[in-house]
């Protein structure tokens, strides 16, 4: 079941609890959950920042096989932008983490007027089913 959420800050924190939950109830290894959160809450900052157009976002996740897939859908239809920032800058990291740790991850229109920004993590089914 998704959960809908308003285009706040505070939102973010409620989001990434809310798929930690998910990914434990999924019973994926404890060893994914920190980055599982990092990504989480990196493109829900980026729907809420970019693409809400002050409208609630969506968020999913799902265990399929062995990948744990998460998904915003925000109002807008851009594309996130991979960016290469300089180390001084202050933001502009959160698609770039989300590349360089997400096995997979990607952008969908939707045709409801908007996307979903998604990214799948590979984990290890023998560790979640408790097998050597």
């Amino acid at each position: 079941m998704p959960l809908t959420l308003e285009p706040l800050a505070s939102s973010v924190r409620v989001g990434r609890h809310w798929v930690l939950d998910q990914a434990s109830t999924a019973r994926v290894p404890q060893t994914a959950l920190p980055v599982i959160e990092l990504l989480a809450g990196e493109i829900l900052t980026n729907a809420i920042l970019h693409g809400s157009l002050g409208q609630p976002v969506t968020i999913k996740a799902c265990l399929s096989d062995d990948l744990f897939g998460v998904a915003v859908l925000d109002r807008s239809p851009d594309h996130p932008l991979l960016l290469q920032p300089d180390t001084t800058a202050p933001g502009g990291r959160g698609i770039m983490l989300i590349d360089m740790l997400a096995t997979e991850w990607g952008c969908h229109v939707l045709d409801s007027h908007g996307k979903s920004v998604w990214f799948q993590l590979a984990v290890n089914v023998q560790m979640r089913l408790g097998q050597p």
